[in-house]
């Protein structure tokens, strides 16, 4: 497969929730992801690879739902850089974003490959402001 093709099925895969070892299979031993720091998050977060899986586990967990736009790519030999657009429902209470919460953002990965697996995530995520429920301003 193709950097293209492979980082077209990764997200495919994450979008839909996995299954996780299809996403672990696509992920190289040693892969690294970095978040940056966005509206949610603060500080700049890594995560190895079983961080990156817990991570999947743990966003269906609290997400009651999610949507993925259709991705733009640019790919230049074995980096892929997607961009976005991303929003959910909170299936519970976070901090204070009360279960319910549409969250929504516009999202930019560079994603690079190291022997046809992903061996590097670095996430730009850019949040709108959180729609509480009952809001009538719902759509991101």
């Amino acid at each position: 497969m193709s950097a293209r093709d492979i980082v077209i099925r990764y997200l495919e895969l994450v979008a839909a929730g996995g299954p996780v070892e299809a996403i672990d299979a696509l992920l190289h031993p040693d892969v690294k992801q970095t978040e940056y720091a966005n509206a949610l998050s603060p500080v700049n977060r890594s995560r190895d690879r079983a961080g990156m899986l817990s991570g999947l586990e743990a966003g269906a967990r609290i997400m009651a739902e999610q949507r993925y736009g259709e991705p733009a790519l640019v790919v230049s030999g074995d980096m892929v850089v997607a961009e976005f657009d991303w929003s959910g429902t909170t299936a519970v209470d976070l901090g204070p974003l009360p279960e319910g919460t549409l969250l929504a953002a516009r999202i930019c990965a560079v994603i690079e490959l190291r022997d046809g697996r992903i061996i590097g995530q670095r996430n730009y995520d850019c949040y709108l402001p959180p729609v509480p429920p009952g809001d009538a301003a719902r759509s991101p």
